[in-house]
């Protein structure tokens, strides 16, 4: 890290900090929603949104940091 520099060290925080987000509101809606239905092993999401989804959050990631900068 202390070859790349400091813009280095921002932006690998700011990639942790919303792949852990990701992950945790990917677990929570699950979480809740096996809560909700009793545990059944009724799916809340479809295959296609397991797939779509990480691209999703970080397009939508790279697109917020490139409107901060």
């Amino acid at each position: 890290m202390f070859w790349h520099g400091r813009s280095f060290g921002v932006r690998l925080s700011n990639f942790i900090k919303w792949y852990l987000w990701k992950s945790v509101i990917f677990a929570l809606t699950l979480l809740w929603m096996n809560q909700y239905a009793g545990y059944s092993g009724v799916t809340f999401y479809s295959d296609v949104f397991y797939a779509v989804y990480k691209s999703n959050v970080f397009a939508i990631a790279i697109m917020a940091y490139l409107a901060i900068e």
